[in-house]
């Protein structure tokens, strides 16, 4: 998961959507394969990537709804309210 993290990072825009495509895949899959995402803290680690542009922006748009349960089962939804307020 953290190569994925680092290729996001990439200056190529191409490369960064592969990325995120691949982050979106993963959040679409199994609840087994989104736990991987959870473990790794996806969600906060990509709001830690100043300035959000328009990839990360699309990324966590399409993805937080997709964990948001998986967040809930972990107790970890505390923090995805902070972002609704």
């Amino acid at each position: 998961m953290s190569v994925i993290l680092q290729i996001l990072l990439s200056v190529e825009p191409k490369i960064r959507e592969a990325a995120a495509a691949a982050l979106e895949a993963i959040a679409n899959r199994s609840m087994h394969e989104r736990k991987h995402l959870l473990n790794e803290d996806i969600i906060e680690r990509l709001m830690g990537y100043q300035p959000l542009d328009q990839i990360l922006l699309h990324l966590l748009s399409s993805i937080i709804p997709k964990l948001a349960f998986d967040y809930l089962d972990a107790g970890k939804i505390d923090f995805l309210l902070t972002l609704v307020e």
